[in-house]
């Protein structure tokens, strides 16, 4: 069996509903992960830098999981949405 990787853990995890995402703002994002342990994991989004209270020392599958949901790409965000959150229209 081959090892899930974090991008595709984070696809799983949305998929499983386990991501709740409880603020979005300019430049902050703050939300719950539940892991395969069942560990609530918190992940946040603040000045610029993303961090996940699990304990890895890299890009996790909960943070990514968060910005799968919460980060516009510009090929999915409607220009009236790209003004709502500041971008260029």
């Amino acid at each position: 069996m081959t090892r899930e990787d974090s991008a595709r853990k984070a696809r799983r995890l949305l998929w499983e509903g386990r991501v709740a995402v409880h603020r979005v703002e300019p430049g902050r994002v703050v939300a719950s992960v539940k892991g395969d342990s069942a560990a609530i994991y918190s992940v946040q989004l603040y000045a610029g830098v993303w961090s996940c209270s699990c304990p890895a020392r890299s890009a996790c599958s909960h943070a990514r999981a968060v910005m799968l949901v919460t980060v516009p790409t510009p090929w999915a965000v409607q220009p009236e949405l790209l003004a709502l959150i500041g971008g260029q229209s």
